[in-house]
């Protein structure tokens, strides 16, 4: 029983947004599975002779893998316990220690007219392009949608970081 509250407890200490909203989430492996099994119920009687149908399938099928990726792993998670920050795209993953992060924070570029995520330590800044434009995947949420979900993000872990800075004086 402790370990099940132990759990439950580690799953509180963690702050994470993921690139898509949740109806997007839900939206996009959902369609393209939808998609897939349409394709097999109108192509059942060509689908035994026919090898471009064969190949039409295999490549839903790697569609429906890309949206999986797309929708669920694609996110930012800051391990308050653990004290790291992980960066998900796809199939790549990078981590950092927050030992040394300073703040997290929303940079304009009004030049270019879009903003980046910027997660700052002591040393250097990594900034994160992925959340606005083509590459981010967003369809039905806007730029202010994602930036007010991204501003939020912003306040919870830098409130996490000023209460740790408190801490440590």
């Amino acid at each position: 029983m402790k370990d099940s509250k132990q759990k439950s407890l580690n799953k509180n200490n963690k702050i994470i947004i993921h690139r898509l909203p949740l109806g997007e989430r839900i939206l996009y492996p959902f369609s393209t599975v939808a998609l897939t099994l349409f394709y097999l119920a109108t192509s059942y009687e060509k689908f035994k002779d026919n090898l471009e149908t064969i190949i039409v399938f295999f490549g839903l099928v790697i569609a429906c893998f890309a949206m999986y990726l797309l929708a669920f792993k694609n996110y930012i998670c800051f391990y308050v316990d653990a004290q790291k920050i992980t960066i998900r795209d796809g199939l790549s993953k990078e981590e950092f220690s927050t030992t040394s992060m300073t703040n997290v924070k929303i940079t304009e570029d009004i030049k270019h007219k879009f903003f980046t995520l910027d997660i700052c330590f002591t040393t250097y800044t990594k900034k994160n392009y992925d959340w606005l434009g083509p590459k981010s995947g967003v369809i039905f949420g806007s730029t202010r949608r994602q930036r007010v979900r991204l501003e939020k993000f912003c306040e919870e872990c830098n409130a996490y970081l000023e209460s740790r800075d408190k801490k440590t004086r």
